[in-house]
């Protein structure tokens, strides 16, 4: 989901979906720095920012 609400359908999002399905299913197996790259991800394609303390964490694992 875009920050506008719609859905993304460009590669980007694809690849951030596998990723967060990745993370979601088994995120002992992510590396730290993918987790970090998943997580600075995620608040930019849901319109979060650093430097506006917006920015929100993943969601819990499934396991």
């Amino acid at each position: 989901m875009r920050a506008d609400g719609r859905m993304g359908a460009r590669n980007e999002a694809y690849n951030l979906a596998a990723n967060l399905l990745t993370y979601l299913i088994g995120p002992e197996y992510m590396p730290k720095g993918m987790k970090e790259n998943l997580h600075q991800e995620w608040n930019t394609a849901r319109g979060n920012k650093k430097e506006e303390g917006t920015m929100q964490d993943l969601p819990d694992p499934v396991v």
